[in-house]
């Protein structure tokens, strides 16, 4: 007697995008207007840190807190563990960690747009320089490469885009099966880093 042949049912994963990229790139911004318009569920690696308390006090140079990043990688998982729907995640951390997440989009933006922004956070000399260094050098990009494959990592750039603008490139990034080459990583600040060297150089 033939046994009845059983069809496996495949349940479609939801689409969990985790948008990276130094401070001040508009990722908490951007994602909440996607989220709110989306009807996407919303996590803040930021807002997950200080709510858990998953650091150890904060770096006296720059007032930052100072993260336990093995805990904030643990958590965030468990996190999404417990969500069954389409989620977009942002914070610079993500890049730092492995998240289990579909795509990673690093959102990038000219290293003097940066620093107008965080200047008007009232950012330290300090963490102007850390922050414009690190998007000349594509810090976010390289590490989001080496903790999740050069396959699910791609890049926007957001300079002179308004939060609108950029909402709506992110909805056709999500929307593909397979996102535009546009999306992959391209962005290259080689003009601005030789400005910034030779300006160093200059003020020695």
């Amino acid at each position: 007697m033939k046994k009845k042949e059983t069809k496996k049912i495949s349940k479609k994963k939801p689409l969990v995008i985790l948008l990276t990229g130094v401070p001040g790139t508009g990722k908490t911004s951007i994602a909440r207007e996607w989220c709110a318009q989306s009807n996407l569920a919303y996590l803040s690696l930021n807002d997950l840190v200080k709510a858990e308390g998953l650091h150890t006090g904060t770096d006296a140079r720059t007032g930052a807190l100072v993260v336990e990043m093995d805990k904030l990688e643990e958590a965030a998982n468990a996190w999404l563990a417990a969500v069954h729907s389409p989620v977009i995640i942002e914070g610079h951390l993500g890049c730092d960690i492995k998240l289990k997440v579909e795509r990673v989009l690093v959102l990038r933006l000219h290293p003097d747009e940066v620093v107008s922004r965080l200047r008007a956070r009232n950012y330290n000399t300090y963490q102007l320089d850390e922050n414009k260094m690190a998007e000349l050098l594509d810090y976010c990009t390289l590490r989001s490469i080496r903790n999740y494959g050069s396959r699910k990592v791609y890049e926007l750039d957001l300079t002179g885009k308004s939060v609108a603008q950029s909402v709506s490139a992110l909805r056709e990034f999500a929307a593909s099966a397979k996102p535009a080459a546009e999306f992959k990583p391209h962005v290259s600040w080689g003009t601005a880093l030789l400005a910034h060297i030779a300006q160093n150089v200059k003020d020695e």
